[in-house]
């Protein structure tokens, strides 16, 4: 897994991303944008953490991406956080994407339509020094201006960056303060005061700060959004009487914050006006990260012939059931244990490692694979947990174990992890599926050759003395 290290504003900091791709299971109502919403639920409770997510529309099909960073002594938590996306290709392989390097990450960070229309609300003002917040914001309208892209055949992209949000109790109760003598304007719109209120007291639970962009890449595209964002608006605040933004686009601005991934409250305050109008709760960020496109959209895509179908694939987790293991194959560690190996294997392969299992068992090794624990929901938790209390993966290497989406699972999510990683070979195999990347920089062991099982051993020693804190396993 490739992780970008830089340094802002004296400090050391990491970015990471992972990208969801468009396929049947990822739209809206699936098993898998359940999945996707689960997980995104357990990210977002990672306070140290800051987020940058793009949507883009164009002629590779959608595209979902989610950028995560953190300060360089939360290196672990943001691996782990990005692993457990993993999970997502157990319900539809290649649907979750992390990139192994540099040249495969920096396109979905530096790459952004020329044309950016960023999603400002200039600052109303009432009577004497008061003001008005306006929540308008383009995530709410996600689902209608990408339905009206495919259409028109734009090429559409948005992004948004969360920071974190603190708020002194004090600007709190000036904002209580500022809706309050809102209320009480003679004549002032219907509803008006309640919401200032609503937003005031939006400061009390909300957890960050957005910041947000769209893209276009033609001159006609820009048109169009200004005039949707214009039209979006008056109809949300008619009653307000407040005159629709213009919207007008840049060129050259917000390259630091699509670059770094940062809102613009790292590097400057902002007024309370602006804090009470983009300030957002926990459920808003889960909301838009597990975000997946409705039917409407979906019609429009394949309509353009940028829908691209992806087949369903069998329960593997049911073969666990039929696997019956020779006599004498080890058994794994209890649950609670630590330090031991995590065995990925393809579950036809079950015969031949069973004479390896043993033999890694008399020389004192502990070991862990899937033997024993139910299929369903469950399993693929259970070994998610596994992998991350293991502090080495022998991977069993055949074709079907190539072809397997849970073998590629369990390596990918090791390799996030940073897990020590030993691939034994079984017989000649042809590295697909992303797994040439991963596999080709280690060295294949293959037990059945004259002093295999020594090298084997060694392999093993090597990669342990070569993981930091990994422990006796013995």
């Amino acid at each position: 897994m490739y992780i970008a290290r830089f340094e802002l504003g004296g400090e050391q900091w990491l970015q990471a991303g992972l990208r969801l791709n468009f396929c049947a299971a990822s739209v809206s109502g699936t098993p898998w944008s359940k999945m996707l919403r689960h997980l995104v639920g357990g990210v977002i409770d990672a306070s140290q953490l800051r987020f940058g997510y793009r949507v883009s529309l164009n002629g590779s099909g959608l595209e979902r991406t989610l950028f995560m960073l953190a300060r360089a002594e939360d290196e672990t938590l943001l691996r782990r956080c990005l692993a457990s996306f993993t999970r997502l290709s157990i319900v539809q392989d290649d649907s979750v994407q992390i990139p192994q390097s540099r040249q495969e990450y920096d396109p979905w960070s530096d790459l952004f339509p020329r044309y950016r229309v960023p999603v400002v609300v200039p600052a109303y003002k009432a009577l004497g020094d008061l003001w008005v917040a306006c929540d308008f914001n383009g995530r709410s309208l996600i689902d209608k201006l990408f339905t009206e892209a495919a259409a028109r055949g734009h090429d559409l992209a948005y992004h948004a960056n969360f920071e974190p949000l603190t708020v002194d109790p004090m600007l709190r109760r000036e904002a209580r303060k500022n809706a309050t003598r809102i209320g009480l304007i003679a004549g002032a719109p219907r509803g008006l005061g309640e919401a200032q209120e609503e937003l005031a007291k939006r400061l009390d639970t909300a957890a960050y700060l957005a910041e947000e962009l769209f893209g276009l890449s033609s001159a006609d595209g820009v048109d169009w959004l200004r005039g949707a964002l214009r039209r979006y608006f008056a109809e949300a605040y008619e009653e307000w009487r407040l005159e629709p933004p213009d919207f007008p686009p840049d060129e050259e601005l917000y390259e630091l914050s699509l670059l770094a991934m940062r809102h613009r409250s790292a590097f400057e305050e902002l007024s309370l006006q602006e804090i009470c109008s983009t300030s957002v709760e926990e459920e808003d960020l889960q909301g838009l990260f597990s975000w997946c496109p409705n039917e409407e959209i979906c019609t429009s895509l394949e309509a353009s012939g940028r829908l691209v179908d992806i087949k369903s694939f069998p329960d593997e987790a049911k073969e666990i059931s039929r696997v019956e293991w020779p006599a004498g194959t080890p058994e794994p560690v209890r649950d609670s244990a630590r330090n031991y190996i995590f065995i990925s294997y393809k579950r036809g392969d079950h015969l031949r490692i069973s004479p390896i299992l043993r033999r890694l068992a008399e020389w004192g090794y502990k070991i862990w694979y899937d033997r024993g624990i139910p299929g369903g929901s469950e399993w693929d938790a259970v070994l998610e947990e596994r992998l991350e209390k293991c502090c080495l993966v022998i991977v069993f290497v055949s074709q079907k174990a190539i072809d397997s989406r849970y073998v590629r699972r369990e390596v990918r999510f090791a390799d996030t992890l940073k897990k020590a990683i030993v691939p034994v070979q079984l017989e000649a195999v042809e590295l697909a599926h992303g797994m040439r990347m991963l596999l080709n920089e280690l060295q294949l062991v293959d037990c059945f050759a004259l002093e295999g099982m020594d090298q084997l051993k060694g392999a093993i020693q090597y990669a342990l003395d070569r993981s930091k804190g990994s422990g006796p396993i013995r």
